[in-house]
């Protein structure tokens, strides 16, 4: 099944693509190409998710609630896993949120997005920041700025608290703020590639070729800039075989976890 979301995402069977890098997938299928392009409800939707992290940060007044951060090998189930997780953790009074990679650089390319999200915070807090991101960040190629931006936002929204982000190397980015929760997902190659072939109804051969083109991208792009490998187990609380645990045992357990720990 596959429906347009309106932050400008696409849902392919539970997963979430952002729809600008759709084009490579299917370029092969089809003579006709989705262009790029922000559309001003999907620009107004992004708007309104700033105002509504801005708003709960600073009605959170320094109480921190808890936020996952979901890593994964290309070909896992992060996102049906994340909205899992958001579903049966929000209640009448609780509201959680998913948050993907592509969404916040959405939102780090906006400089009133970010300033936004930067106001939000006490000074002290804002300060501490920037001098962690400064740590952090130990390379510095020519797009460090944007890193550093999406980073920055990563952790605003992670301050925020009931949160579910995917991606973005969150377990980097946050490695040591306390109401965290850094969860990542492996599975076989045989299981990643069966469902990527199947998600975009591609070859198997065409299949592993995106499988490893993937990963080695999403591991460059972090190391890069942190020198630190997003595949490090040292890196995150809970380790999770995709290929053995589904997608409703995978989310007992994480709920599990996270009790025993005191984070809900």
């Amino acid at each position: 099944m596959c429906q347009l979301m309106s932050a400008g995402f696409v849902i392919i069977n539970g997963d979430s693509i952002n729809c600008y890098r759709l084009q490579n997938l299917f370029e092969k299928k089809k003579s006709c190409v989705m262009k790029p392009i922000i559309t001003p409800k999907i620009d107004q939707n992004i708007a309104f998710q700033v105002k509504k992290i801005t708003g709960d940060i600073r009605k959170a007044k320094g109480k921190h609630k808890p936020t996952i951060t979901i890593s994964r090998e290309f070909g896992c189930e992060g996102f049906p896993l994340a909205n899992k997780i958001a579903t049966r953790l929000s209640t009448g009074k609780t509201d959680w949120s998913v948050f993907s990679s592509d969404l916040l650089k959405e939102i780090s390319d906006k400089n009133e997005y970010n300033r936004e999200m930067l106001e939000s915070l006490n000074e002290s807090y804002r300060s501490q920041l920037q001098q962690d991101l400064d740590v952090l960040i130990s390379k510095k190629p020519s797009d460090y700025s944007r890193f550093k931006t999406i980073a920055q936002n990563l952790k605003i929204i992670g301050e925020k608290g009931n949160t579910i982000i995917v991606g973005s190397g969150g377990a980097v980015v946050a490695q040591n703020q306390p109401n965290f929760f850094h969860v990542r997902l492996t599975g076989n190659l045989q299981f990643r590639v069966n469902r990527i072939a199947g998600l975009f109804s591609i070859t198997i051969d065409e299949a592993a070729n995106l499988v490893e083109e993937r990963n080695l991208r999403r591991r460059d792009f972090i190391y890069r800039f942190t020198n630190k490998d997003i595949a490090d187990p040292s890196l995150y609380h809970l380790i999770l075989k995709n290929d053995f645990f589904s997608v409703d045992e995978m989310a007992d357990i994480i709920i599990h976890a996270m009790k025993a720990k005191k984070l809900l």
